[in-house]
């Protein structure tokens, strides 16, 4: 959550004595309970089983203050759950845009954190909070204040948490008691009323394609991203950048780049940053590579699935070039001698890597190229080696006659040299300074740098 909507509170269900409550007043309403009187404050964990921690002197500071949380002291029962904020000193509120020791970014929730960041946060999509030494998950929680033998001082003003504090930002576009008001975006220009759900206030349908809301943000699925989970991603390393940094979830998922009309699929590998696959064939293939025009720049798949091992795909060429043209890429050619990855390798690398578009004949170009070897004793070579222009030529689109020429489909130079991806028999590539054959070729994309419509 924001920090406005954590100073001033969220209604969500709040009803009759039978039905479930989720509500909360808000930080500043909070601070001004805690300096009316003296308190001890319950936290209540609900769910197949009951703990309750009882804080004594529970108190909060003001805004100037982050609302810290102070206590002196608590107290168990015959249910007793461990000491979740484990303050040794004033616990400062945190926000996504208020985040004042970068324990919400680190922890993934706003809430009391000191400086490690070791502390349980009450407003996190799943709540965990720790009893015998262990993290266990809670359905619901409450926090029931119970007044000290103290007097309440009359010198303090309650403020109200209304609905229109939760609304204050759609004051323009009034919703009914039971919705939420959700501003407008790029993406969707008009305001929504959406229903209520039951965390915090978050609205059911606030993210869409399968996010799910955490209370200050929507976690998006692998291939979407957006505010609300509203697009594709524009390339795997959006997807490793959001979170899913996992290898094992390494597969095929469709992006869309943002110039991009449709989305396509590619094979996306999240290690390394997130890497996108655009383009991978294996020797003897069982794609006809050799392509016309039409079929080139659409693409074409054989197999793609999880298994890279039997992956035959090219993208095509008016998707890749919409793909590199959203950023800074490396290219990574990465060529294989056998038909498993624990073979010989080498590659080849490509610093910014871009191709033209089709008017161009997709014009191929890079600032200048490194390369490494592993398994063998020589290095890859630039098989795109050629003198500008480099363009991509068909038997049906020959404007200098290299494909006749070389029998292939290919990016070529202006002196038709040049080593191609698009033949139908042996794939060639050079290495050490001499033409070699290669079982497997792979071109991977790593982006290294902002998207150009996020600067």
């Amino acid at each position: 959550m924001t920090w406005d909507t954590a100073k001033a509170g969220l209604v969500g269900d709040l009803g009759g004595s039978t039905e479930p409550l989720d509500f909360f007043v808000g930080l500043e309403n909070m601070h001004l309970l805690s300096l009316q009187a003296d308190y001890t404050v319950h936290v209540s964990l609900w769910g197949t089983n009951h703990a309750t921690i009882f804080y004594r002197h529970f108190k909060l500071g003001n805004e100037s203050s982050a609302y810290a949380l102070t206590y002196n002291g608590t107290i168990v029962n015959d249910t007793p759950a461990d000491d979740g904020f484990q303050a040794t000193s004033p616990l400062p509120f945190s926000t996504w845009d208020r985040d004042t020791h970068g324990c919400t970014d680190t922890a993934g929730s706003s809430g009391w954190y000191g400086p490690d960041c070791t502390q349980y946060s009450l407003f996190a999509t799943k709540l965990i909070w720790p009893v015998n030494d262990k993290r266990m998950t809670w359905p619901a929680v409450s926090l029931p204040w119970a007044r000290n033998e103290s007097a309440l001082s009359s010198e303090i003003t309650w403020k109200e948490a209304t609905q229109e504090n939760v609304l204050n930002s759609c004051a323009d576009r009034p919703c009914a008691e039971t919705e939420v008001c959700v501003p407008a975006t790029s993406s969707k220009p008009q305001h929504r009323c959406l229903p209520l759900a039951t965390d915090f206030g978050v609205p059911a349908a606030l993210c869409d394609n399968g996010g799910v809301h955490n209370g200050t943000q929507c976690i998006c699925p692998i291939q979407h991203a957006g505010d609300q989970c509203e697009r594709y991603i524009r390339d795997c390393t959006e997807a490793f950048w959001n979170g899913h940094d996992n290898a094992e979830l390494s597969g095929p998922y469709y992006i869309q780049p943002n110039t991009s009309p449709a989305p396509f699929l590619v094979y996306c590998r999240f290690e390394w940053g997130g890497i996108t696959i655009p383009f991978r064939r294996t020797h003897p293939s069982l794609t006809h590579y050799n392509v016309d025009w039409t079929t080139v720049k659409a693409g074409f798949t054989t197999t793609l699935t999880s298994d890279l091992s039997t992956a035959d795909f090219f993208v095509g060429l008016e998707n890749l070039h919409h793909l590199v043209s959203q950023s800074f890429y490396r290219l990574h050619m990465s060529l294989w001698r056998s038909g498993e990855y624990n073979a010989a390798y080498t590659g080849v690398f490509y610093e910014n890597f871009s191709l033209g578009n089709e008017s161009t004949d997709y014009t191929l170009t890079y600032d200048n190229y490194w390369s490494r070897q592993v398994d063998i004793t020589v290095h890859a070579d630039d098989g795109f080696h050629a003198s500008p222009p480099v363009t991509f030529h068909t038997q049906d689109r020959d404007t200098k006659g290299c494909a006749g020429m070389r029998g292939a489909a290919g990016w070529y130079g202006a002196d038709c040299n040049g080593y191609t991806l698009f033949s139908d028999d042996v794939l060639v590539w050079p290495a050490g300074g001499v033409a070699q054959n290669w079982t497997i070729v792979d071109m991977m994309l790593e982006r290294h740098g902002e998207l150009y419509e996020d600067l």
